[in-house]
């Protein structure tokens, strides 16, 4: 918010650069304690890059052109994930000359990032006196603050994003669990899961920018929200017992199947109605927030996001061990999801719902 965006943006691409050289020096080298410092590195860096990313959107797109912009965001973020997921751990199953090339294509990406940022235009800081405290706990409060009391209104919709990550991080952290000893596949069946589960979310995030016109952003944050449970339910009920599926050796096999092309169109469906839940979701929050503090939401936003990632890998924990105690098939995950995300998103969104009619 005190500085100009397109700058910063440039600024940490160039730190994102050094930090994909001592990521190599790393892999090169095989020292782990610099590879887990440089993930640290890689975190910090995006804490910096995601309240830019999206408190620069509206200063380049028109009100009406938020959703679209924010699907594409989100559209290009999954699928590079996906991507870097399968390229990384292709190459580094190719021994040292994969190592090699992971090193000069982790290079070569920030490379293109940073050249990418040349092309942004000049973004005016929005509020250039701002003092910065540099205290990292008070800062973070006062963030809370910010978000709590002068943006009452984005409040719900900064919980509904939060859920949208808790289940991301739930689903993401139970399937490789769900395919070793559910599904009683390879490895590579959980690649499959989460390309599934990327290319819904890709699918749900363009198509919003078309409904978003003819549904509008509450409803369709509401269908999204609904299309999240169905599926969900669908995928327990698809879900075999520990004791009565075996999928072979291959993807092929389990494609073979009406069970497995089941599970695979519902988790697409259930990445589908992600896009559709958190784009609207991003735009409204763009526009709800004020220009001077924007980055600063968006930041609140980011510290909120993490914790919501952390409960959910709790969450996967704790129902594990549940479903151990109870003796019961670990499916259940599913279903103990699903009632949480009705229980926990029907109240955000009716007070969503109150605040838009406070506040039109």
């Amino acid at each position: 918010d005190k500085y100009e965006k397109a700058r910063l943006i440039r600024l940490i691409k160039w730190a994102e650069i050094a930090v994909m050289c001592l990521a190599s020096i790393g892999f090169l080298s095989g020292n782990l304690k610099l590879l887990l410092g440089v993930l640290f590195l890689m975190g910090t860096q995006s804490a910096f890059f995601g309240p830019i990313k999206y408190g620069i959107l509206p200063q380049y797109l028109q009100k009406d052109e938020l959703v679209g912009g924010n699907g594409l965001i989100q559209m290009s973020t999954f699928l590079a994930i996906l991507q870097g997921t399968i390229l990384g751990g292709i190459l580094i199953g190719l021994g040292q000359r994969g190592t090699q090339t992971l090193c000069a294509t982790v290079l070569l990406v920030s490379l293109c990032g940073y050249l990418a940022s040349r092309a942004l235009p000049r973004a005016a800081p929005s509020q250039p006196d701002l003092t910065f405290d540099w205290n990292l706990l008070r800062q973070t409060w006062r963030l809370g603050r910010l978000a709590s009391r002068d943006h009452a209104d984005c409040l719900p919709n900064m919980l509904a994003i939060a859920w949208f990550y808790f289940i991301g991080a739930v689903y993401l952290t139970f399937t490789p669990i769900f395919v070793r000893d559910l599904l009683h596949g390879p490895a590579p069946m959980a690649t499959l899961m989460l390309t599934a589960f990327s290319i819904g979310i890709g699918i749900g995030s363009v198509l919003c920018e078309f409904l978003v016109r003819r549904q509008g952003t509450f409803r369709l944050v509401v269908y999204g929200a609904i299309l999240i449970f169905l599926a969900g339910m669908d995928l327990f009920l698809a879900s075999p017992s520990t004791e009565t599926f075996a999928v072979g050796n291959s993807v092929g096999a389990f494609l073979e199947t009406w069970q497995g092309w089941r599970i695979t169109c519902d988790i697409t469906l259930i990445g589908t109605a992600g896009g559709l839940f958190v784009v609207p979701l991003y735009a409204h929050l763009q526009q709800r927030s004020q220009p001077g503090n924007r980055a600063r939401v968006f930041a609140a936003q980011n510290v909120i996001d993490a914790l919501s990632v952390m409960l959910g890998s709790l969450f996967v924990l704790a129902v594990l061990y549940g479903v151990q105690w109870l003796n019961a098939d670990r499916s259940w995950l599913f279903l103990t999801l699903n009632v949480a995300h009705l229980l926990c998103v029907t109240p955000v969104l009716w007070l969503w719902h109150k605040r838009l009619r406070e506040r039109p």
